[in-house]
């Protein structure tokens, strides 16, 4: 039996702590974990144990139980995790939305550090993306540019970096594989604007 009635579908408002708290959950959840909460949302502290160990733990303070109790109902009603009563028991599991959840907030992460030598190669990238993933498109772009790929054409993105692994992890998060491609080139014609972007005039 599921344990929160679901509603219809708002846009919540999450403060800083919120989604910290969040993506703990949903982090620990990817790792396989499977949360055991008491019904009685006071003792939903109990989900402090699972959080000892991680990279960037969060505030105490965050742990207050109807906080705990406030994040997991939100992310349940966002479809990211799914919680059924088992006889007096909250069991917290991650669905896949959830685990799609995850991927973006690595996107959030992700940087690329830029070398301490030049190699010579220009990084490509080149995409021609339906309008039906006009979402994931202007969210790839958009990426693409807080990454600091220097904008070459509209859908042509260019790097002097290692990004092939990162440029893979981003298409496959927005499902748009098929319409991305990357490119390792020795040489651009009239690259002068490029190696000055990049500060590559040594």
């Amino acid at each position: 039996m599921a344990i929160f009635k679901q509603e219809k579908f708002k846009k919540f408002r999450w403060s800083p702590q919120q989604k910290e708290l969040t993506y703990q959950i949903l982090k620990t959840l990817g790792m396989g974990a499977v949360l055991t909460l008491a019904v009685v949302a006071p003792n939903a502290v109990q989900v402090l144990k699972y959080f000892t160990n991680m990279k960037k733990p969060v505030p105490r303070r965050s742990f207050d139980p109807q906080k705990v109790y406030s994040v997991l109902k939100k992310i349940n009603q966002k479809g990211w995790v799914e919680i059924n009563e088992v006889k007096d028991k909250m069991m917290v599991t991650l669905t896949k939305e959830g685990k799609r959840e995850i991927l973006k907030y690595d996107l959030d992460q992700m940087k690329i550090k830029p070398l301490k030598k030049w190699d010579g190669y220009w990084r490509i990238v080149i995409f021609d993306i339906p309008e039906r993933f006009k979402k994931g498109r202007n969210a790839f772009r958009a990426l693409l540019r807080r990454l600091g790929f220097y904008r070459l054409q509209k859908s042509v993105f260019i790097l002097p970096w290692q990004c092939e692994r990162e440029i893979e992890f981003i298409s496959h998060v927005y499902q748009i594989s098929s319409y991305v491609n990357f490119i390792l080139a020795k040489k651009i014609k009239n690259d002068q604007i490029l190696k000055t972007t990049f500060n590559l005039n040594l």
